[in-house]
C-alpha cells in the first residue's frame, strides 16, 4: 500500500464520523423544533396549561408519526435516486406546496417580509415590518 492511499483512507475514515455527527445533531434540532415552538403556539391560540397538555401531545404525536413514516418511506427512494436528485425533488415539492397556498390567502403579497409571514404567529414575529402597498 502506498503512502497516498493510506493518507486518503485516513481522511475518509474521519470524514464518516464527522458527517454522522453533523447528521445526528441536525436530526436532534429538527425533532426539538415543535417542542420549542409549542409554548408560542399555545399563547397564539390562548391555550391554558391544561389545554397545552391535551393539544400538545396530539401535535407532538402527529409530528413524530409523520417524521418516522417519512424517514421509513423516503429513505429508500433517496438511496435509489441519489442525494442530488432527492434534494431537488424535495425542494420542488416544498416550493409547490408553498405556491399552491397563494390562491387561498396563505401567502403574503407583502414584499417587505417573508412570503410565509401571514399567520398570527408569523405576524407577531414580523410585527415591526410594515407592508407598504
Amino acid at each position: 500500500m502506498s503512502a497516498t492511499s493510506v493518507k486518503s483512507s485516513e481522511v475518509v475514515r474521519w470524514r464518516i464520523p464527522l458527517v454522522l455527527a453533523v447528521t445526528v445533531f441536525v436530526n436532534y434540532l429538527d425533532r426539538n423544533n415543535l417542542a420549542l415552538a409549542l409554548p408560542r403556539i399555545a399563547r397564539d391560540f390562548g391555550w391554558s396549561d391544561r389545554q397545552v397538555g391535551a393539544h400538545g401531545e396530539w401535535l407532538l404525536g402527529a409530528f413524530y408519526l409523520s417524521y418516522a413514516l417519512s424517514n421509513m418511506l423516503l429513505s429508500p427512494l433517496a438511496e435509489r435516486f441519489g442525494a442530488k436528485r432527492s434534494v431537488i425533488v424535495a425542494d420542488r415539492g416544498i416550493l409547490s406546496i408553498h405556491y399552491s397556498q397563494r390562491p387561498v390567502g396563505a401567502v403574503s403579497d407583502c414584499t417587505d417580509r417573508p412570503a410565509s409571514a401571514t399567520g398570527t404567529w408569523a405576524r407577531s414575529i414580523y410585527s415591526d415590518v410594515e407592508c407598504n402597498h
